[in-house]
């Protein structure tokens, strides 16, 4: 069984290791973003008031 230390670094030896760490960042903030307009819709109806209407989420790139 390998440790999560090997399996890290296993993985880190891939020439593309920082793109796919770049690209699971994109998909956790995408999703806690979609999670938190998710969490101000319920909190809005249960507050007596209509739901927010979806709008786009503006994902910031880093340049560097």
């Amino acid at each position: 069984n390998a440790t999560l230390g090997q399996a890290c670094v296993l993985d880190s030896s891939d020439a593309n290791s920082l793109s796919k760490l770049s690209r699971y960042e994109t998909s956790i903030e995408r999703s806690l973003h979609r999670s938190l307009h998710e969490l101000r819709d319920c909190q809005r109806i249960r507050q007596g008031e209509e739901a927010g209407k979806p709008s786009a989420i503006d994902v910031l790139e880093d340049h560097r």
